[in-house]
């Protein structure tokens, strides 16, 4: 499967990349946003209120927000479910033994349903390079019964790659789990 990756925003960084070199006024690194191409959903970092408001960013028809960051910002959160959009919140740890498989399964759940509806998400975390776009490998494996390539740190995706130092069940248990969702999911 295809997909491109696009700086698409404009507008102040919430990262502690202050005075770092920019495109449109945003962070090169923290300001990167993965478009897929199987889905309408992009893995993004963690927005702030100016990003909420670039239609860049946010295109005024994301209808799901997931949020797989530890951080919760009440006030994004709270302006996004006024805008119409569902928020969801599973925080994912980075680098540990478990970073939160259950919380994978609840938030690839969500995507199922969603994307059955033909809704477009948003899935991220604090930067948008690890935890969001393993959420998205995950519920590609889920829709599709086949990984996606992207590779990361020497492996051939972020999912793979939790389940290979085993912040992950076994990659055999988590392509079992993964393949039953889709027909399980409640629509």
């Amino acid at each position: 499967m295809a997909f491109s990756t696009s700086v698409k925003s404009i507008g102040s960084c919430a990262c502690e990349c202050e005075g770092s070199p920019t495109l449109l006024g945003a962070c090169l690194f923290y300001k990167t946003m993965k478009l897929y191409q199987f889905a309408k959903i992009s893995a993004r970092c963690f927005p702030n209120m100016t990003d909420l408001n670039n239609p860049w960013i946010f295109p005024k028809d994301v209808a799901v927000v997931v949020n797989v960051s530890q951080r919760f910002d009440a006030a994004i959160a709270d302006e996004l479910v006024k805008r119409g959009a569902e928020y969801y919140h599973f925080p994912l740890d980075e680098e540990v033994d478990d970073i939160g498989w259950e919380n994978i399964v609840k938030a690839v759940d969500v995507l199922l349903r969603s994307d059955a509806q033909d809704k477009r998400m948003v899935v991220h975390c604090d930067y948008g390079q690890h935890r969001s776009r393993l959420v998205v490998e995950a519920f590609h494996y889920a829709k599709f019964g086949e990984h996606f390539m992207d590779g990361y740190k020497g492996y051939d995706n972020h999912l793979i790659y939790n389940c290979c130092t085993e912040h992950l069940p076994s990659i055999e248990k988590v392509e079992g789990v993964l393949s039953t969702l889709l027909g399980t999911c409640q629509l």
